[in-house]
């Protein structure tokens, strides 16, 4: 093909559209496990905590399950902050 040729010229857009296209992908894919973790990160805590708390007789350190669910929704909406 020549320097010129309009079948080149498609050809590098058509790789650059595939490129760009994957770049889109992996963002979005990445985003997506990042929400994922932070929506289940303070659910993961509380269980378990509340699993330990079941375990030490209803209470860890003076806590009883309505403090950690408390504190478990305290820590994920702070976590959102800047």
């Amino acid at each position: 093909m020549t320097r010129d040729s309009p079948r080149l010229y498609v050809e590098v857009l058509s790789v650059q559209f595939r490129t760009s296209l994957a770049l889109q992908f992996q963002y979005r894919a990445a985003q997506m496990i990042w929400l994922l973790f932070f929506v289940l990160q303070p659910a993961i805590y509380l269980s378990i905590w509340s699993a330990v708390a079941g375990a030490l007789g209803g209470q860890v350190g003076g806590y009883g399950p309505g403090e950690l669910a408390a504190y478990s929704s305290a820590s994920g909406w702070r976590t959102a902050g800047p």
